[in-house]
């Protein structure tokens, strides 16, 4: 069996490239045109869809064991980095502090952000894979 903690790194990684890339998208191409809640709502399917065929993969290659607790080692961990990464980015980039950071999950499209991130860390539980 894999180690789920380690899957989990490759599991963010190979996501947050994703989603880097549909996120520059969505900023410069969705935003301007329809607004923060639609912008996300577009996003989104695409997002999740691309992490649940990450997840199926990254199970398979790192042979994490089908049992929910290290699928759930598997997305919290990648949660938690994913975390720490946008976080780290809000500091570096616009100077976001800890209670910024927080507040931005209050408006809609935050919410809507946090729920798909909150799927992203479930999903290796529901996707199939030989351990």
């Amino acid at each position: 069996m894999g180690n789920p903690a380690v899957a989990g790194v490759a599991y963010f990684a190979v996501v947050f490239a994703a989603g880097f890339v549909l996120g520059a998208f969505r900023q410069i191409v969705l935003l301007p045109r329809f607004g923060a809640v639609i912008a996300v709502l577009i996003e989104l399917p695409f997002l999740l869809t691309f992490s649940w065929m990450a997840a199926g993969m990254i199970v398979r290659r790192f042979r994490v064991s089908e049992a929910t607790s290290a699928r759930l080692v598997m997305g919290l961990t990648a949660f938690a980095i994913l975390q720490m990464a946008e976080y780290g980015l809000g500091v570096a980039m616009v100077g976001m502090s800890a209670l910024q950071y927080a507040q931005s999950f209050a408006s809609t499209h935050g919410m809507l952000g946090l729920a798909g991130q909150l799927a992203f860390a479930v999903l290796p539980v529901f996707v199939r894979g030989r351990s």
